[in-house]
């Protein structure tokens, strides 16, 4: 069956033994196998070449670590691939590895990578980090062409010139002294399910027992091509490829454990099917294989070349996965086998050629068996049983198809009815108008209904014909479908997206106003508890009263639905614009309890082999059960099944891997425990989920420990962002389901550390703190201060006032009281030395004393009032002043009394209470000593406002001042003037005295406006 190839040619040849021993290690009952009643080309093919990203080059090797990445060894390099993206690893920079040329790639079973060169050398990848050996470490000379690890962790490897053994700490090469022949030429090295070795070399076999050390030959005498290879089936028995045929050469006494290694080169996969590859992919039934007999490749008939779409024509490689799939490298790409989640009819190349080109299909249960009527675009209708389709049984172009309850199938086109009864078909004549049969539906008594498209809808009773069965209240416009309930209602849809339903003679119209509202209705199903209608715009529940619009997860699209069925579990399945839809009982009910509940379910897509979509308009409905309970879905292109009570889930739940923390532009290796930059406020996470049956359909959650009190919603994204983030501890987290829903509630995580910046620090922070504190206290100080100076200054300020008020009353008592009884007793004392000689005279002299007693006491009695009380009340100053002159002029003759006058200069301003007070008994002193002592004829007090000051000016004409007086400031025993110069000054002003003998006297009292007026104007300054 197949060529034998070069030797250099076998360096590049997929050599999988070490990869389906971790396959065996990690398969379980729970993994899905391939189904074994279907042929290769059955199967669910998908292709990955250079336009799908795949290595320049093509793949020569495969392997599959257990962090569930499968690796890839290309003549371009080693990369990695996750079920989506392909991605380049870079090699080791050492001289050890002389050359980055790879010859053989080895998944360990306990996590990590082999890799070799063909300059020698060999490196061992985990967790990101590379731990390379070479000929210093005791690696065997000659490049490594195949690794095998036993049960012990022993690894062997056979190289280009012989074999060798790595115990973990050391190399050692595998001489004579375990009884190996010198000179071999090493062929395979593979270890079986009892971790036996098997050495292939020089056309001779030897094993190497658990416990032994010592090779035995093995009694083999057949052919041994450069390219050979054993494998071990599940019942432990030993095949060998011998290039032309698979030979059985020994039996283990056990079979072997489903954790046990599996075998290389020709693959078992988990239902014990054969895979073998050469110039075709071929499988053997398991069947074929229990009597032992050698099976020549060129009699196997399932087989796939690159003419059925092989990614390239040279095949290098093939490798089971952890979840069943079978996976196969080639010169152009990589290809992968896989159940399909949906029976294809039109995969198998007599079904296509049997129904021919397509854009528009229908379907209808044929029986109750699960046969088909299906019909295509250019007027054939055909029956589908078993797998096949029939010639035509009708040769007609058909819209609508029905059956009914009981087996009759109805088919419409246009002008055209027919009827199939148990294989006889029947035509009857339609209902008159030109135009196609766009639904069909029978009532309870048996009458048929129809609707043309353009024309109406028209009911069939006893042959005749009735446009809207005579039903005046039933809109007058052709429906889109028409579907029976479980309570014999009929119901009927329209392009303007309203229903109607017909019970009895009596017609209900339903629309937006009862939450119809996803646009024309092109599915209606009756359920067992709602109804259901799906349209342009998703899918809406009908509870007998309401409509009720069905949200979804953002990734689950319902748009465009064309076919509803629901099954006895009280799932739906729906045929839309994405694909066919799976919707479980558990979702919908929660959606029934909570109408803003976003459903989730499941989408069968491009992915899964679904092409084509479902049509919008005919033929309806596009879904339908067939009398065996399988599920069919019509396309524009083909038709699909399933049998919802026989699927496989796929059990296995995903590895999940961190790949990258990206902050900024830096790409950052995610190992645990990794401190990332200063100042760092945003990261993004980017992860993956490893299960390569579906990885499109992988879903992620995950959560930020220290950020999030919660997972986030579930999500196909594979990356994260947070931002905003602050100095400080976390760990993200991350889980994954796989495309049955099926979680690793572990998943992956990863801790890290975002240092604070000096200014995060709580040294900072303290220092802040710190200086906070201190400057509050230097500020409370110097509040402290300035209160203290401020009362200080207060107090001594009244203390000021007090001393200043005693002088006053010092003064005010000198110039009247002490003045007076100083005069009192001059004349007493005149008195008591008149008396004895001159009586008569001691007498005048005791009248003028008393006079001047009274005089004494009056003034006395002014300056005790003038004390207790102020010198105006409400009166401004100049009408205060203005008032002297009848207080003063009391008591003074007539005719000797001067003339006072007081004269306002500039508009009168508000004065404060102090200089009020004190201006005016300053005013006042002056204005009586004028009066007492100028003996003048004119008193004039003259007062000015002016922005920069207020003046106050007294003039009398009298006798004046006498010189020495003005000279010391003071009359000798008075205090008159001193009393004024200290008021004026304690007023910040200031006090001017002029005067001449017998010209009369002028005082002038100047105060600052800032301190005069109690509103001081802005330009006083």
């Amino acid at each position: 069956m197949r060529a034998v190839h070069a030797f250099c040619a076998a360096f590049h040849r997929s050599h999988t033994q070490g990869v389906l021993a971790i396959a065996a290690l990690l398969w379980c009952s729970c993994a899905a196998a391939l189904n074994p009643d279907l042929t290769i080309k059955e199967l669910l093919h998908t292709a990955w070449g250079p336009r799908e990203g795949a290595p320049p080059g093509g793949v020569q090797e495969l392997a599959q670590t257990n962090d569930g990445f499968l690796w890839l060894r290309s003549y371009s390099g080693l990369y990695r691939f996750d079920g989506i993206a392909f991605e380049h690893v870079e090699l080791p920079h050492d001289a050890k590895l002389a050359s980055t040329d790879l010859l053989g790639v080895f998944a360990s079973r306990t996590g990590g990578l082999w890799i070799s060169v063909y300059s020698g050398g060999v490196a061992f990848l985990r967790d990101g980090r590379w731990q390379v050996y070479g000929a210093q470490d005791g690696l065997p000379p000659g490049a490594v062409r195949e690794f095998a690890e036993r049960p012990d962790g022993t690894l062997w490897v056979a190289t280009t010139v012989g074999f060798g053994r790595f115990d973990g700490v050391r190399w050692r090469s595998v001489e004579a002294d375990m009884g190996l022949p010198a000179g071999i030429v090493p062929v395979f090295v593979f270890v079986d399910g009892q971790g036996t070795l098997w050495l292939g070399a020089s056309g001779k076999m030897f094993t190497l027992r658990a416990g032994e050390r010592q090779f035995s030959r093995f009694p083999y005498s057949g052919p041994m091509p450069v390219i050979s290879r054993l494998a071990e089936s599940s019942a432990g028995t030993l095949w060998y490829d011998t290039d032309d045929a698979l030979v059985k050469i020994f039996q283990n006494p056990t079979p072997v454990a489903p954790s046990s290694p599996l075998a290389h080169g020709p693959a078992f996969d988990h239902d014990g099917t054969l895979w073998d590859i050469g110039h075709a992919l071929v499988r053997i039934n398991p069947e074929r294989l229990r009597d032992g007999v050698a099976v020549p490749f060129k009699d196997v008939p399932d087989r796939y070349t690159n003419t059925d779409g092989l990614t390239g024509r040279a095949l290098y490689n093939l490798m089971v996965d952890r979840e069943g799939n079978i996976w196969v490298a080639t010169a152009q790409g990589l290809d992968r086998f896989a159940n399909p989640s949906l029976e294809a009819p039109l995969r198998d190349e007599r079904n296509r050629n049997a129904l021919g080109s397509v854009t528009q299909i229908g379907l209808a249960p044929a029986d109750d068996e699960g046969g088909l009527w299906v019909t295509d675009t250019y007027g054939a209708v055909q029956r589908y049983q078993d797998g096949r389709l029939a010639t035509p049984a009708l040769k007609e172009r058909i819209a609508c198809l029905l059956r009914t309850d009981d087996g009759t199938v109805w088919f419409g086109g246009r002008n055209i009815l027919w009827r199939e009864r148990q294989g006889r078909f029947e035509s009857l004549a339609p209902p008159g108008p030109d135009g196609d049969t766009q639904a069909l539906a029978v009532d309870k008594s048996g009458g048929l209904w129809a609707s043309i498209v353009r024309s109406g809808v028209f009911y069939l009773k006893d042959s005749v014909w009735t446009p809207y069965g005579g039903i005046s209240t039933l809109p007058r416009r052709w429906a889109i479908t028409i579907v029976r309930d479980r309570r014999d209602r009929l119901w009927f849809s329209y392009l303007d997206g309203t229903a109607a339903v017909l019970d009895g003679d009596q017609v209900r119209t339903y629309g937006a106003a009862e939450g119809l509202q996803i646009g024309f209705v092109a599915a209606n199903y009756s359920g067992r508890t709602d109804q259901w209608l799906g349209g342009e715009f998703g899918l809406a529940r009908f509870d007998a009263e309401r409509f009720h619009g069905v949200r979804t997860v953002p990734e689950l699209s319902l748009a465009r639905i064309t076919g509803i069925v629901e099954t006895s579990a009280g799932d739906l399945w729906l045929n839309g614009q994405s694909g066919i839809v799976h919707l479980p009982a558990a979702e919908l009910q929660r959606s029934r309890l909570d109408p803003s509940y976003r459903v989730n379910g499941e989408t069968f897509g491009a992915f899964d082999g679904v092409v084509g979509t479902g049509w919008m308009r005919r033929p309806l409905p596009t879904a339908i059960e067939a009398g065996n309970g399988k599920l069919w879905f019509a396309t524009s292109s083909a038709f699909f099944g399933v049998d919802p009570n026989r699927l496989v889930p796929n059990r296995i739940p995903p590895p999940v891997v961190i790949r990258a923390l990206t902050v900024g532009d830096h790409r950052i290796d995610p190992r645990p425990g990794v401190t990332l930059p200063v100042r760092t406020a945003t990261v993004r996470f980017d992860y993956a989920g490893l299960s390569l049956t579906e990885a499109q359909k992988v879903r992620f959650r995950y959560r930020l420990d220290g950020i999030d009190t919660d997972w986030r919603e579930v999500t196909p994204a594979r990356q994260a962002l947070y931002s905003n983030l602050r100095p400080g501890h976390y760990t993200f987290r991350v889980i994954a389901a796989n495309n049955d829903g099926v979680w690793n509630d572990k998943g992956a995580a990863l801790a890290f550390t975002i240092p604070p910046a000096f200014v995060q620090t709580g040294w900072f922070i303290a220092l802040c703190l710190a200086g906070g504190a201190l400057a509050v206290w230097v500020l409370v100080r110097l509040r402290v201060h300035q209160v203290t100076v401020s009362v200080h200054r207060r107090l001594q300020q009244r203390m000021e006032d007090r001393l200043n008020e005693r002088t006053r009353i010092a003064r005010e008592l000198h110039d009247s009281l002490l003045q007076g009884f100083q005069g009192l007793m001059f004349r007493l004392q005149a008195v008591r030395q008149l008396l004895p000689e001159r009586p008569g005279d001691a007498e005048k002299f005791l009248d003028s004393a008393m006079q001047l007693g009274d005089q004494a006491i009056s003034e006395g009695r002014d300056a005790v009032q003038n004390l207790r009380s102020s010198s105006f009340d409400d009166r401004d100053l100049a009408t205060s002043l203005g008032a002297l002159g009848t207080e003063l002029g009391a008591g003074i003759e007539p005719l000797s009394k001067p003339q006072y006058r007081v004269v306002v200069e500039g508009r009168p301003r508000d004065l404060t209470a102090v200089v009020r007070d004190e201006a005016y008994r300053i005013a006042r002193e002056a204005v009586r000593n004028a009066y007492q002592h100028a003996k003048a004829r004119q008193i004039e007090t003259e007062v000015t406002f002016t922005d920069a000051d207020l003046t106050i000016r007294v003039r009398d004409d009298g006798i004046g001042v006498e010189p020495q007086i003005l000279a010391h400031g003071q009359r000798p025993g008075h205090w008159g003037l001193p009393g004024m110069r200290e008021r004026s000054e304690s007023l910040g002003g200031q006090l001017y005295v002029w005067s001449e003998r017998n010209t009369g006297t002028e005082i002038e009292l100047r105060i600052p406006a800032r301190v005069a007026y109690a509103d001081t104007p802005t330009s006083a300054h």
